[in-house]
């Protein structure tokens, strides 16, 4: 998906990950948003998904701001199932990219209805 290099912004004591999309040429296309608990924290402990995901749409749009976060870049964020059905989902602005959790897969026909 592109670089492993993961920056952990703050806003106060609120953290987002975002993990630069490369292109071929090693520029950022875009970015994917990750929940993160504390500034080091290099990965998540993720107990409920949705949870998380709605964390990190609330830091991204309301507590940072999308465009001081990706520089106007599309951004990626992990829906799980239920998020995918969730009223938010069809209420974000448009470079948020759903991307769909392997673990929604085995929803094929629901996923299809979107």
């Amino acid at each position: 998906m592109g670089s492993n290099t993961v920056t952990t912004l703050a806003a106060g004591q609120v953290f987002v990950a975002r993990q630069p999309i490369l292109t071929a040429s090693q520029r950022v296309a875009a970015y994917e948003l990750l929940f993160r608990q504390h500034s080091t924290s290099r990965g998540a402990v993720i107990d409920v998904p949705l949870h998380a995901t709605a964390e990190v749409l609330t830091r991204s749009l309301l507590t940072i701001g999308l465009d001081d976060l990706t520089g106007g870049k599309p951004s990626f964020v992990n829906f799980p199932r239920e998020a995918l059905f969730h009223e938010m989902a069809g209420s974000l602005p448009r470079q948020l990219v759903i991307e769909v959790l392997e673990r929604s897969e085995e929803h094929t026909s629901e996923l299809q209805s979107l």
